[in-house]
Formats: structure tokens, sequence, C-alpha cells
């Protein structure tokens, strides 16, 4: 009987704490993770005038998008200085070139606009912004700021939160769960498989934004969901940034697609950043 010939595609999503967030970096969660934590660094305003930013406060809902007990709080009103702002600088520049969105979690009192600003250390004159509008009041939800439009941009090392920038009014916003893009990412290139011609193939994984460690480890390679009679035979490190999945057997089942996932463990690279990295691409 002539063979039938299917695809066999993965889908290599992108997955983080739960979330589809594997491309993020956690910059600060308020209960003392991240880069950011502990070094924000706010501006209220001349003697007198009022408004407060704090940090480590109780969070007001623990509902929905965020069940943390801490976040942080931006409180303005009509004494206040309408340029009220918190921001981190880190030691390093944000690689912008793969991956160029930020996100971070908010709770307003009011359906007011959120702004998010990178610049270069303290040189505000060259900084870009974008800003989130609530959608509800009085409910987590998340704000998402796309920078791709500078994505050439090398000197971003500081970011900002403002809240309601420019205006003197009242108004409150708690804000959590602030994240950055992810340079590390693992992406395997696209390659075709037959049907019952499984055994021997040969997948090409490459590493952006790092290093491989000098000697993996097959078992820190969790390929899931392959079609049955398919297992991953060796791991074969060719380089520094790529490395070749080698699968084993031939899958006597007749599936005509099968969403695969791979999972590398954070120990297979000589610096990470994340516990685990999902790759990306597709594989038909």
């Amino acid at each position: 009987m002539k063979k039938q010939i299917t695809t066999l595609m993965m889908v290599l999503s992108l997955l983080f704490g739960g979330k589809l967030q594997a491309q993020f970096l956690l910059l600060d969660d308020m209960e003392g993770n991240g880069p950011c934590s502990g070094n924000w660094t706010s501006f209220i305003g001349n003697p007198g005038t009022t408004g407060s930013i704090q940090f480590n406060v109780a969070n007001p809902s623990i509902s929905g998008l965020n069940l943390s007990a801490h976040v942080a709080k931006f409180t303005k009103d009509t004494t206040c200085s309408e340029w009220m702002g918190t921001g981190c600088t880190l030691p390093d520049s944000f690689d912008l070139s793969k991956a160029n969105t930020f996100k971070m979690l908010v709770y307003s009192s009011l359906k007011e606009e959120v702004l998010f600003k990178l610049q270069p250390g303290a040189d505000y004159t060259k900084a870009v912004y974008f800003t989130y509008k609530i959608k509800a009041a009085n409910t987590w939800e998340e704000a998402t700021y796309d920078f791709s439009s500078v994505k050439t941009r090398k000197d971003f090392n500081r970011i900002e939160v403002h809240f309601m920038d420019g205006r003197k009014t009242n108004g409150t916003l708690y804000f959590d769960y602030v994240l950055g893009p992810n340079p590390v990412n693992i992406t395997v290139d696209t390659a075709r498989i037959a049907m019952g011609q499984e055994n021997g193939t040969v997948l090409t994984a490459r590493l952006y934004g790092g290093t491989f460690d000098p000697a993996l480890t097959k078992s820190n390679w969790v390929v899931s969901n392959l079609p049955a009679g398919v297992t991953v035979d060796s791991i074969l490190r060719v380089n520094d940034t790529t490395a070749q999945i080698v699968l084993a057997g031939n899958s006597a089942v007749n599936y005509s697609r099968s969403n695969v996932t791979i999972t590398v463990a954070g120990s297979e690279l000589t610096d990470n950043n994340l516990a685990s990295y999902v790759a990306k691409g597709l594989v038909l």
C-alpha cells in the first residue's frame, strides 16, 4: 500500500509561568524579584506638592490576573506635581532588535492613561514613550507597550512609569509584574518530515542572545507530544549557538498532524535568565 505522506507540525509555543511569556524578562514583581526590585527612584515634585509613589503596598484586589500580595501605588491629587513619575535604571541597555514589547499589570481608579517610557540614563530628551488607556476601573488588566518603532536603538537602559502625565487631578494607580523583552531565545529551523520517516531526522536549534553549555544533556531537552513510536535519540552540540535534536523510531500510527513542544532547561545555557526556554519555530 502506498504510504500516505502527511504533515508533522510543531507549533512551538512560548511559555513562562503558565503564560505565553517566555520571551519576557521579569523586571519587578514587587515581591523582591527582578533587577528593578528595590531600585526604583521617584520624582514627586518640589517641596509643598502632594501625591505619592509607594512600593511594597498591599494588593487592593487579589483577584483575576494578579494574585500577588504586594504591588506599587501611584497617588495623584489636585495639588500634586503634574509630572510625577518613577523609574529604574539598569546596568545594561535593552536589546530591542528581536523582541521589543514591555508589559505590566495595572489597576486604576479611573479610565486614564498610564505612560511607559524608555530612555538612555537620565537623558529624558532622547526618551521614547507610549501610553495605555485603562479599559475598566478597579480591576487588574495587562498593559502592553510596543517599542518596535525604535528597535534599532541600543541606548535604552532606563524605564519609567507615569500616571495621568501632565495633569493635576485625583486618581490612584496600582501597578505590578513589570516585564521587559528577553533577548535570549531558541528557534528551531523549519523542516519537513514525512509520516513513518521520522527516524534519524535532525532538527536544528539555534540560540540567540546566549551560549550553549559545553556539554549538553539529553534529559534537559524535553520534546512533548511526539507521535507514538518516536523519541529523542540524542542532542548534539554543533557550536556555541547551534544544537541538533536527533529523532529515533518511526511512528506506526496514521496521524495527520501532531503539535509538539520543545522545552530546554536553562542549565543548558552558560548564562541563563530563565529556568527553562520553550523553542519557537515550525516543522512540517
